[in-house]
Formats: structure tokens, C-alpha cells, sequence
């Protein structure tokens, strides 16, 4: 009900204002600041901490071209917090601790290209002021969107594609 609605709208609101809060934060030396969480749990489960960076040459597959990108806004969805929660372990075989967000917009560290995109969501998300993300899962983001706006499609934008195709909509019909 209402109360419901309330409850999840203040939890949304405490997590983008956390978010929020890591902008312009330094960590020391060489860090960045990240949210994670060692534990499953609720909301209070999370910690904002420092880290080192993360590098390139520490992906798991070299295979892949990864990129580093500075992290401008995330989006949290519902997976996010089934993965909190521990919901999905038996799905999902997460290494603790780990960073939440799959949602994200920035900027590519180094080229300076704006992008929006997900995470793989089998590994470290991006509430974090960089993520290593896939090259390939990276999409160009216009000057007239903003990184929040950008932030909020992924996953919602997938979920519509994929309802498309299972309805078997095609051009036309």
C-alpha cells in the first residue's frame, strides 16, 4: 500500500543521496571512494569506504577489452536489492564484498567519451567513483541527456526489448 511505496521511495532517495555524497570525495593516495557491502542484508548492510582503484590488467578474462569509466550516476534497481539481500545466491555466485549498481552513466576515463551502460552483473557493480566495465556494453550518450536520466535505462530498457520479443512483436504488427 501506501506506506510500502513510501518505505521503498525513502530507501531510493537514502541510496542516491549516498551516491550523491561521493562526488568530489578524495580517498587517500590513490583510492576512490565505493559502496559495498561484506555481508547479505538490508540497507544498512552498505558502507561507503575507500579503495584502490580498479585496473585494467585485473580482469578476469584478457580477452575481453575492458575500460575504466568514471562513474557520474548509478541506478538501483530491484535486482540490486534481491542481490543485497542474498536472494539470488543460488542463482548468482557473488564474491564478498561487493559493489551494487549494474545501472550506470560517465565518462570513459581518458577519452572523455560520455556513456551509459551495464555492468555484468556476475561481477562488482558501479557505485563506485570508477568502474571496469566491458567496452562492448558501453552506448555513446548524447550531450542533451544527463548521466541520471542515462543512468535509468538499462535494465528498464532491456526489460522492454525483452517483453517485445517474447510478445513477438515485430515491425509493423
Amino acid at each position: 500500500g501506501l506506506n510500502a511505496r513510501r518505505t521503498r521511495r525513502r530507501r531510493r532517495v537514502h541510496i542516491a543521496t549516498t551516491l550523491q555524497g561521493l562526488e568530489g570525495l578524495e580517498g587517500e593516495g590513490s583510492g576512490m571512494k565505493v559502496v559495498r557491502f561484506y555481508a547479505y542484508g538490508g540497507p544498512s548492510v552498505l558502507v561507503v569506504e575507500d579503495a584502490p582503484p580498479p585496473r585494467i590488467d585485473d580482469a578476469e578474462d584478457p580477452a575481453r577489452e575492458r575500460v575504466l569509466v568514471r562513474v557520474h550516476a548509478v541506478a538501483i534497481n530491484r535486482i540490486d536489492e534481491k542481490v543485497r539481500r542474498g536472494s539470488l545466491r543460488t542463482l548468482i555466485a557473488h564474491a564478498l564484498p561487493l559493489v551494487p549498481g549494474w545501472d550506470f552513466a560517465g565518462v570513459v576515463d581518458g577519452t572523455g567519451e560520455r556513456v551509459f551502460g551495464r555492468c555484468d552483473v556476475n561481477a562488482n557493480g558501479a557505485c563506485a567513483e570508477l568502474a571496469l566495465v566491458d567496452a562492448g556494453a558501453l552506448v555513446p550518450l548524447s550531450r542533451h541527456i544527463d548521466f541520471t536520466q542515462a543512468a535509468a535505462l538499462p535494465t528498464a530498457a532491456l526489460t522492454a526489448w525483452q517483453a517485445l520479443d517474447a510478445l513477438h512483436v515485430r515491425p509493423g504488427t
